[in-house]
């Protein structure tokens, strides 16, 4: 299964130090070069990008369809307009993407979205990972990641927790 991601869940899951939950739903993960470069700026702030530089099943490529790219950023950041591109370009299972925005313009072009709570409840789900209390209260309080009140219990309902 191919999945491209967008920022967000990167940023999120190097910040709590679980980038590898990520290999767990996909072993082929592409970063477009927009993408990469809004991670940078966590280098900046401290972070050790090494885990996404040296994990085997992050890829990072560039868009050959520049062109769409251009007409995404009209409406969407950089990092979402490329990793729209770059899905439609690799036939992607999935778009990782948590922005309102860029999933409604991905839905718009046929592609299939996930967000980082969808993958998290996968692995559950499938049995990958026991508990998602502890995981999404770590990207709420460590990582910034915002889930509404009534979505994180609805979260917790649905997995018994």
């Amino acid at each position: 299964m191919i999945v491209v991601s967008d920022t967000t869940a990167i940023s999120c899951l190097l910040k709590i130090q679980k980038l590898d939950l990520l290999s767990l739903f996909s072993q082929d993960v592409y970063l477009p070069g927009a993408v990469w470069q809004e991670l940078t700026r966590l280098q900046q702030k401290g972070y050790d990008l090494s885990p996404i530089q040296t994990a085997s099943w992050i890829k990072i490529e560039p868009v050959v369809n520049t062109a769409l790219v251009e007409t995404l950023r009209i409406d969407l950041d950089a990092g979402e307009s490329e990793a729209i591109a770059l899905a439609i370009e690799k036939g992607a299972s999935f778009l990782l993407i948590d922005e309102k925005d860029g999933r409604a313009k991905a839905s718009e072009l046929g592609i299939p979205t996930i967000g980082l709570v969808g993958v998290l409840l996968t692995l559950k789900q499938n049995e990958l990972i026991p508990v998602i209390k502890p995981l999404l209260d770590e990207l709420i309080n460590t990582a910034g990641f915002y889930l509404s009140d009534t979505f994180y219990a609805k979260i917790l309902t649905s997995t018994n927790e």
